[in-house]
């Protein structure tokens, strides 16, 4: 697979390399592919676009946005964080971004508040 791909802009093809790569944004006809130098404007599809990138880098996160998973430093159940960008995150594209990172999470307890209570008058912890 290769770490790159040309974009046709301003009457010429631009090497793009995938580590560069921050961000893609559907405007209108044309997708704004924003790199760590700079920002393109190409006449491309957003599907195509996502078809061309591998997932295990990037992810769909609203019919509007693609973006590097690298880049993510945290999310909830409407936002999608960069260090210093935020974007939408659609409903129907919350489990693909859920199937494509690595979540560690706590085992919860079905504990009720009686338990608890009881626990409680009894001297446990």
């Amino acid at each position: 697979m290769q770490n790159f791909f040309f974009i046709r802009t301003g009457g010429k093809y631009i090497k793009l390399n995938l580590c560069e790569l921050l961000y893609v944004e559907a405007q209108r006809n044309y997708l704004k592919v924003v790199t760590n130098k700079t920002s393109y404007f190409v006449l491309c599809r957003m599907k195509q676009m996502e078809d061309i990138l591998p997932v295990s880098r990037f992810c769909r996160v609203h019919r509007s946005f693609i973006v590097s998973i690298e880049q993510i430093c945290s999310f909830d159940t409407e936002r999608v964080y960069y260090a210093t960008n935020m974007f939408p995150l659609g409903d129907r594209y919350k489990e693909k971004l859920h199937q494509r990172i690595t979540i560690v999470q706590n085992q919860a307890r079905a504990i009720d508040e009686k338990t608890i209570f009881e626990n409680y008058l009894n001297g446990a912890e």
